[in-house]
Order: C-alpha cells, then structure tokens, then sequence
C-alpha cells in the first residue's frame, strides 16, 4: 500500500516542478494581415492559423536564444521568424510585415 502513495507523491512532484519554456502558449494577432493566432506547444511544434481557415496547421520549431524559427516540415524552408521578447513575437522573416501576436494569459478570454 506504500508504494502507491510513494507513486502518487512523485507524480505530484513531477507536475509541481516542471515548467514550460516562458514561449509555450497561445498568441493572438496584433496587427497582422495572414497570422490569426499561433500555438506554440512544449515538443517545440507550433500550430498557426491563418485568416478565413477553419483548421491550424502544424509546423517544427528551431528555437536558438529568443528567435524563434517556423519550418516546412517537408522542405525545410523557412516559413517565419519570430522574435520572443516579453509574451510577443515579432515577426521577422517579412512574411507578415509589422505582425505582432501577444500571448494569451491565463485570465484572458478570446
């Protein structure tokens, strides 16, 4: 009977101490022409999508300091850029000129 609780206490304290990457979240369009929102998930995916689709579309990430780089997952080619500075990505590959998306905190609804 021991060894479950023992189980159980070592689950709870995985959960407690592991965090997320500060990039992991939802971000929302601010300014953009094509980006609706971007979900950025911790296996370093991101679903992105874009004005009048009813579906997101999931892509690779390369991640290197606070750049953060979307990939064709068939090509390799670079789709997006992004810089990561306190909860937003700027876009900088020029695909989507002057987008920002601004995550979503925990208290917001969308």
């Amino acid at each position: 009977m021991k060894h479950k609780y023992i189980f159980l206490w070592l689950i709870i304290l995985f959960f407690t101490t592991c965090k997320w990457p500060e990039y992991v979240g939802v971000y929302y369009s601010e300014n953009c022409n094509m980006l609706e929102r971007v979900e950025i998930y911790p296996d370093k995916t991101m679903d992105i999508r874009y004005y009048g689709m009813d579906f997101s579309i999931n892509r690779p990430l390369r991640i290197k300091d606070n750049i953060i780089t979307v990939y064709n997952r068939d090509t390799e080619a670079v789709e997006y850029e992004f810089k990561y500075e306190n909860g937003k990505l700027f876009e900088k590959s020029g695909m989507d000129l002057n987008c920002i998306l601004i995550k979503q905190t925990k208290d917001q609804s969308k």
